[in-house]
C-alpha cells in the first residue's frame, strides 16, 4: 500500500523591491521616546506586534504603506517626515518647492 504524497509548491515572488539598496531613515523611535512610550505601549496603540516596532525602529523592515499611514496619524506627522528614503527629496514639500520654482502656475 503506498501513501499519498503531499506536494507543497511554493511560489517565490521575482518582483525587486523598489526600496532595494536604498536606506529609509525614519523617526518612529524618537517620537515614541518623545512621547514617553515604550515599544509596547506603542504596539498595542498600533495594533501590532513589538517586534514589528523594533524592527521598524532598526530600520530592518520597512512598514506596508497603511501601517506608515497609521504611524504618522498617531503621531500626527506626514508620513514623509517620519520615513526619508536617503537621495530623495527629505519631503514632497521640498518636491513641490522645486516643482512651484519650476512651473509657477502651480503655486496654490
Amino acid at each position: 500500500m503506498t501513501r499519498p504524497v503531499l506536494q507543497i509548491t511554493l511560489f517565490v515572488s521575482n518582483t525587486i523591491s523598489p526600496y532595494r539598496g536604498v536606506d529609509v531613515q525614519n523617526k518612529v523611535r524618537d517620537l515614541r521616546i518623545a512621547n514617553g512610550m515604550s515599544q509596547g505601549e506603542l504596539a498595542a496603540a498600533l495594533k501590532v506586534s513589538r517586534q514589528t516596532i523594533q524592527s521598524i525602529e532598526v530600520g530592518r523592515y520597512l512598514p506596508s504603506l497603511p501601517l506608515a499611514i497609521t504611524i504618522a496619524r498617531y503621531f500626527r506627522r506626514p508620513v514623509e517626515e517620519l520615513f526619508d528614503p536617503c537621495g530623495e527629496p527629505s519631503s514632497l514639500t521640498d518636491a513641490r518647492r522645486t516643482s512651484v520654482q519650476k512651473f509657477p502656475d502651480l503655486e496654490r
